[in-house]
């Protein structure tokens, strides 16, 4: 994830603060998984212009409520969660108005 902030041309705190989010947006669907049986998490990360964000998908049946409760209390960026075909979207926006858009290679 750092390394996608750091392709996109955002200043070194905020490639560390986005990986940051993105481990605990991660540590947070495996603990409301946990003992739920069988899920999986996917994860896109998507440069912008304005901003990257980093989008993770749960199958797990979670609490898309209470996950992104804890999430905007522990994390100072824009959360969105959401319930989502009986799992949980959790989509982190880190805007930064200097991010470079277009692919790299």
């Amino acid at each position: 994830m750092a390394h996608v902030a750091a392709r996109a041309g955002v200043p070194g705190g905020v490639q560390e603060s986005f990986a940051a989010a993105g481990a605990e947006v991660s540590r947070e669907m495996a603990a409301a998984s946990a003992g739920k049986g069988t899920s999986t998490l996917r994860l896109v990360v998507e440069e912008f212009p304005d901003r990257l964000e980093m989008t993770f998908d749960s199958t797990a049946d979670s609490n898309a409520g209470g996950i992104c409760k804890h999430l905007k209390s522990q994390i100072g960026d824009s959360i969105l969660c959401e319930a989502r075909d009986g799992g949980v979207r959790v989509t982190v926006l880190k805007v930064q108005g200097a991010a470079k858009s277009g692919p790299h290679s």
